[in-house]
């Protein structure tokens, strides 16, 4: 269906310039080049309605049913460029969390999401978590994600590796939540990027 509706926005164009030739009127370009713009845009919006930019589903199959949940949070300190990031899944059966976090330097709040859901998703992998729903405060790493939102150069690797070693997961969503979900992401986030938690006391 997308493509057909493609194929009309484009042939618009051609068939008026077409039209204008066997009619012998003038062929006015700009406003043939016009209509098939509108045409070609009104192609697109419907795919772009359709996302919601508060899901980015970035897993190997587009369908499942998370069996994890996973809060990931930044935190930057602006002067200092230190950020810390921290992922976290909790076990309301057992009242225990898992996780860890990693202290970095970086340019920007944005990037220590980033980083927190890349680490989020390799760790998943690596305990053998297949179905997993990732919890994030930020909007825009999810657009970055979606790819309807323009890529900085200082995230272009991380988003790159988040989506590559997001296939490593049978079914993986990033949500854009609200702060109570992901509080407990953010509190160790933080505290590493001050020092005050570790991956070896966390």
């Amino acid at each position: 269906m997308g493509s057909l509706r493609l194929f009309q926005a484009v042939s618009k164009g051609h068939f008026a310039a077409r039209d204008a030739v066997f009619r012998n009127s003038p062929y006015d370009s700009a406003s043939i080049l016009a209509e098939a713009s509108n045409a070609v845009m009104q192609y697109q919006l419907p795919e772009a309605q359709r996302l919601d930019s508060r899901v980015a589903n970035i897993g190997r199959n587009p369908c499942g049913e998370a069996d994890t949940v996973l809060q990931i949070a930044g935190s930057w300190h602006k002067r200092s460029m230190t950020g810390g990031a921290a992922w976290i899944m909790k076990d309301d059966r057992l009242q225990t969390i898992h996780g860890s976090c990693l202290q970095t330097s970086g340019v920007s709040a944005l990037q220590m999401d980033a980083l927190a859901c890349l680490h989020g998703i390799k760790w998943a992998a690596t305990h053998r978590l297949h179905n997993v729903s990732i919890y994030t405060g930020s909007r825009n790493l999810v657009e970055l994600l979606q790819g309807s939102m323009p890529l900085d150069i200082t995230l272009l690797w991380t988003i790159q590796e988040i989506r590559g070693q997001a296939l490593l997961l049978n079914w993986c969503c990033v949500h854009k939540v609200s702060r109570s979900q992901f509080r407990q992401a953010q509190n160790a986030a933080i505290a590493c990027r001050a020092g005050l938690l570790t991956p070896e006391n966390f």
